[in-house]
């Protein structure tokens, strides 16, 4: 499972008597329409815990559907014990990202800075929904903010640093945020009094 860690859907249903596997998507069609290959693996409730390796056959839009066929899966009722499972592929077969992607996961961690003046508020706890990104930031107390994840509000997404800026409008985030705090990220007790 080491290479196919990248979560790009879950199974949710079948269509017709052919194999067609409905999926709920972890990320953007565009993505993913050009694997060959995913990992299958059982939800946490199934005994005995399974994972699957399946070549695709076949993974396509037929209008509001994402569907995926596999091969060695030849109709539905030797699909239909896949439900529930999560599917995963390999990073290298996902489409190379543009400037300004990220993948979620490299964004859950990233320390928070306020731009004018440059403070750390916090760290990236969580994202919430798919194509209207929200990001969910804890502040040092634990408090959650949850900020649009739009150009306007989060100007710079820098992985390589760690980091993410926000421009702090009126009622985005808590006014008494910690002015003691630097860039440096030194926090100590003795700066906080």
């Amino acid at each position: 499972m080491d290479s196919f860690n990248s979560k790009i859907a879950k199974i949710v249903g079948f269509k017709g008597l052919k194999g067609d596997i409905k999926l709920s998507l972890e990320t953007d069609f565009d993505l993913i329409c050009g694997i060959k290959s995913v990992m299958l693996t059982a939800p946490i409730s199934a005994l005995p815990a399974e994972s699957i390796n399946a070549r695709v056959d076949r993974l396509y839009c037929e209008g509001r559907l994402v569907l995926l066929k596999l091969k060695g899966f030849a109709d539905r009722t030797a699909c239909e014990k896949l439900l529930g499972y999560t599917v995963y592929t390999e990073k290298e077969q996902l489409r190379a990202l543009d400037e300004d992607e990220w993948w979620i996961d490299d964004l859950i961690g990233l320390t928070v800075y306020i731009r004018h003046p440059l403070k750390i508020f916090g760290k990236v706890s969580t994202v919430y929904g798919d194509s209207n990104m929200t990001l969910a930031v804890c502040d040092k107390a634990g408090k959650e903010y949850l900020v649009p994840f739009v150009k306007a509000l989060v100007p710079v997404v820098n992985i390589a640093e760690g980091r993410i800026e926000i421009e702090n409008i009126p009622g985005l985030l808590d006014e008494s945020v910690d002015d003691s705090v630097d860039e440096s990220g030194d926090d100590s007790e003795e700066d906080q009094e």
